[in-house]
């Protein structure tokens, strides 16, 4: 309206209805209100008489828009266009008419170029509709359709999470089972001690399979606390030590002192644990585990390089995705599961790696005291 198209003086083509129809249709009532309230102040603030013109010829056109807006919201596309198309032209026709009656109480002359400008008026107005409506019922229907999507991707993304957490379930508790018949056989009774501490043995194996999945549900890490990071990893390599012995992978670290952080013990345990095993199982033929923290840019940083086969860089943006695994007999819960600690604790998993040569994780958890300089990288 303020930088219109003109032809004719005085006869312009601003298209002033298009987002009128579209507010109705398609935005709230209220959104409708403030358009039409917006257009009328605005065509009042540019002066002339042309503004009893918009509110003798827009009102009524306003309220029968207002009173087919759930119908029109129940039609399919092609009638959606049809219907926004003909209400723009019977509007544009209405306005016509008005100025008509305008002009002939003025006495003012209808010569041809006038009539010409009514014809093209009255036709640009739905072909402007058309486009509107055409554009946003496709961006609809996309919304619609990537929904469904998403929807779709969550029931079967949760089918075969019920069907890994079956399966890693099943083969605990039949053992046990198998387990509890020996022990009903009398000539066994010298094993039963045995045999108990197998099924306690894989009772715990099959809690730590469920708590890792709830870990996947749990929006936040409980019991949090100051950890020295030092101490932390020391005694998971003194842990997972004897693992990497007996597939010849020596551990090697360099940590430094004074590094502090705000976590839950337990679940940064896991995620450290599971990251330098991955890295002793990614080495057939042994090899060496480096773990090196230090301090930069308010950030503790942990590294932990191995020597193993290494990955490719789709393999690398698919980890801590659901049901991928970069071992032959892994199903991708432990890295998602390490993921989602990570995130919790406001910090980030950063791989890089290279077929054939290794993989370097670095874990990047913000600095709970400030470091001594010494300290930092």
């Amino acid at each position: 309206m303020a930088f219109p198209f003109t032809v004719l003086p005085g006869h312009i083509y601003d298209l002033r209805t298009v987002p009128i129809l579209i507010s109705l249709f398609y935005g709230e009532y209220w959104c409708s209100l403030i358009v039409i309230a917006t257009l009328f102040i605005y065509r009042y603030l540019l002066g002339g008489d042309g503004f009893y013109t918009t509110v003798f010829s827009y009102t009524p056109i306003f309220l029968f828009l207002y009173l087919i807006k759930n119908r029109y919201q129940s039609l399919n596309f092609r009638k959606k266009i049809f219907i926004s198309m003909a209400l723009s032209f019977t509007w544009a026709l209405l306005i016509v008419f008005v100025s008509i009656l305008r002009l002939t109480n003025q006495h003012v002359f209808i010569d041809a170029d006038v009539r010409l400008f009514f014809v093209e008026y009255c036709l640009i107005n739905p072909l402007a509709t058309w486009i509107a409506v055409y554009l946003l019922e496709i961006i609809q229907e996309n919304i619609a359709i990537q929904s469904e999507l998403q929807k779709s991707e969550k029931i079967h993304v949760l089918g075969e999470l019920a069907a890994s957490i079956a399966h890693e379930v099943r083969n605990p508790l039949t053992a046990i089972r198998g387990f509890m018949q020996l022990l009903n056989q009398q000539d066994i009774q010298e094993k039963r001690d045995m045999y108990v501490r197998i099924m306690i043995h894989e009772l715990d194996r099959a809690e730590s399979i469920i708590n890792n999945y709830l870990s996947l549900a749990k929006p936040h890490l409980e019991k949090f606390e100051i950890l020295n990071v030092e101490e932390v990893i020391n005694q998971i390599i003194n842990v997972i030590y004897s693992y990497g012995l007996l597939r010849n992978v020596e551990i090697k670290k360099k940590l430094a002192n004074g590094l502090f952080i705000t976590a839950n013990n337990e679940k940064f345990s896991q995620v450290v644990m599971n990251l330098i095993k991955n890295g002793i199982e990614s080495m057939p033929h042994g090899g060496v585990v480096e773990i090196i923290t230090y301090f930069k840019e308010d950030y503790i940083h942990i590294e932990i390089i191995d020597q193993g086969i290494g990955m490719t860089g789709e393999q690398i943006e698919r980890l801590g995705t659901p049901f991928y695994s970069t071992k032959e007999n892994g199903n991708g819960i432990g890295m998602m599961v390490s993921y989602r600690i990570i995130e919790g604790m406001k910090g980030k998993i950063v791989v890089s790696s290279q077929k054939g040569k290794g993989t370097k994780f670095l874990i990047v958890l913000p600095a709970s005291f400030p470091v001594h300089p010494d300290h930092v990288l």
